[in-house]
């Protein structure tokens, strides 16, 4: 039977504190209700969750990929671009050093591309994650790891 353990993971451009990413309840209140491509809205967290982490902390917890990180966490790679339209880079900085604290600098790879946008959306996407450098990376990364 296959094993469901997690060997490896790739992270590209996520959201990792969901709290932090949250704003206070009463700043979104005049935010769009969708997604406007291109642009951080204020409610990010409330349009994916479908309601603002901070008045449901308990839950947000629960959903919070940082609550799940401990020492034997996998192998993992981050990466992002620094022109990140869409989620802060500042984001996968966070989940790298957490990664670092917690099971040591040798469970994590970090890298950061200039003049990269967002990774996952197609209508913004840099084309450069798809391009085969990129794969190489990704792919190099788990050969190395697994």
């Amino acid at each position: 039977a296959a094993s469901g353990e997690v060997k490896a993971v790739v992270a590209q451009c996520g959201c990792y504190d969901l709290l932090r990413m949250a704003p206070p309840p009463e700043a979104e209140a005049a935010a769009p209700g969708e997604f406007v491509p291109g642009t951080i809205p204020a409610n990010l967290m409330s349009i994916f969750i479908g309601a603002n982490p901070r008045l449901f902390p308990d839950f947000a917890a629960w959903l919070n990929p940082l609550t799940y990180i401990t020492g034997d966490f996998p192998p993992t790679l981050v990466q992002v671009g620094r022109e990140d339209a869409v989620v802060p880079c500042a984001e996968s900085e966070l989940l790298a050093a957490v990664i670092g604290e917690r099971c040591g600098r040798e469970r994590v790879e970090f890298q950061i591309h200039e003049g990269w946008n967002h990774c996952a959306l197609n209508h913004i996407v840099t084309k450069d994650w798809f391009m085969k450098a990129n794969l190489d990376r990704v792919f190099g990364f788990l050969d190395r790891v697994l």
